[in-house]
């Protein structure tokens, strides 16, 4: 399992979070000072107002509870303007395809690598089939050479010689072109 596959859901359940804890910090504040803290009320406004300042609460308290919503909207803010959500799904979509992908180029290595040892057992045939060619014609070039020397061949034409002479380098031939294969 891939590590991007959760990213969409675990995405979508920070925005989610980040959602239901604005709320929250939002109506804390709404019913610890009123209304007008609501965030609806204040968007855009970077520094806590003064007149927020002078409450039952103490300063510090409710500056951290200021600016975890103020952090809670923008990370929604972040997520709105650059669709994060559908950047992970993007990504989990390409991580699926680079997944078949690479399956599908082990597949293509394995036919690769069969073709390869395919290939390599021909060359063997092939080597064995020459080896055997070469012994058959050095067989045959050594009977017309005997021939030749013993003159027994038993051809009744007056060019036997030379025909024997031209058959035999004929043999040679096809001996040489073989091995230069």
């Amino acid at each position: 399992m891939s590590k991007y596959e959760h990213y969409p859901q675990a995405i979508e359940g920070f925005v989610d979070f980040a959602h239901s804890m604005f709320e929250v910090l939002d109506a804390l504040l709404a019913n610890l000072i009123g209304d007008e803290a609501r965030w609806s009320n204040n968007i855009g406004t970077d520094p806590i107002p003064k007149r927020f300042l002078k409450n039952d609460l103490n300063d510090q308290t409710f500056i951290k509870l200021w600016q975890l919503r103020a952090e809670a909207s923008s990370l929604l803010l972040i997520e709105g303007d650059h669709q994060v959500k559908k950047w992970a799904e993007t990504v989990a979509e390409v991580n699926e395809t680079c997944k078949q992908q690479r399956q599908i180029i082990n597949q293509q290595r394995e036919t690769i690598n069969q073709a390869r040892q395919e290939i390599a057992r021909l060359d063997k045939v092939i080597a064995e089939r020459k080896t055997d060619v070469i012994n058959r014609f050095e067989a045959i070039n050594i009977l017309i050479s005997s021939s030749i020397r013993d003159g027994n061949i038993g051809l009744a034409h007056w060019k036997r010689d030379e025909r024997l002479h031209h058959l035999k380098d004929a043999v040679l031939n096809q001996i040489k072109d073989l091995r230069a294969l």
